[in-house]
């Protein structure tokens, strides 16, 4: 099939772009990890405005479809129109974990952790008895991601 020049160029050229954006946002991302505070806060969209909540304060994010929810510590759940994706992507994934498809998790506010028949599930957020489940495939994962914070690595 004959190929258009310019449309080649064109194309490389978007896809240089393209790449030169995702390293320039992978480097804000990497500085922003390095630079959490617990006054660190992460602006969503919530509704027709824009709220402001402390990395610290969030317990877990729920997929709710095009939009997600977020579950804070002190009991606010906004409704924020990211997908679950998105909203973990804005996350440092050096305290949050995609332990399922429809739950984003912090490492902060996990207490408890166990496997059962079904399968595992994080039945304990702060002094909440929340059940979260946990993927199959992202078990062994959430342990070495859990494993980080613990003094004592042997009980994984």
């Amino acid at each position: 099939k004959p190929i258009n020049k310019e449309d080649l160029i064109n194309a490389v050229e978007k896809q240089k772009n393209k790449q030169n954006l995702n390293e320039r946002i992978k480097g804000a991302l990497e500085f922003s990890e390095k630079s959490i505070t617990s006054e660190t806060k992460i602006a969503v969209k919530d509704g027709n405005k824009i709220t402001f909540i402390k990395l610290f304060d969030i317990c877990f994010c729920k997929s709710g479809g095009n939009y997600a929810q977020i579950f804070t510590s002190n009991g606010n759940k906004p409704l924020v129109s990211y997908s679950l994706k998105e909203l973990g992507e804005m996350l440092p994934e050096s305290h949050f974990f995609r332990c399922h498809n429809e739950y984003i998790v912090s490492s902060l506010h996990v207490k408890e952790f166990k496997n059962t028949i079904r399968g595992s599930l994080i039945t304990s957020i702060d002094d909440k008895n929340i059940e979260i489940p946990v993927s199959r495939s992202r078990k062994d994962e959430l342990a070495d991601f859990l494993k980080q914070f613990a003094i004592n690595n042997d009980v994984f």
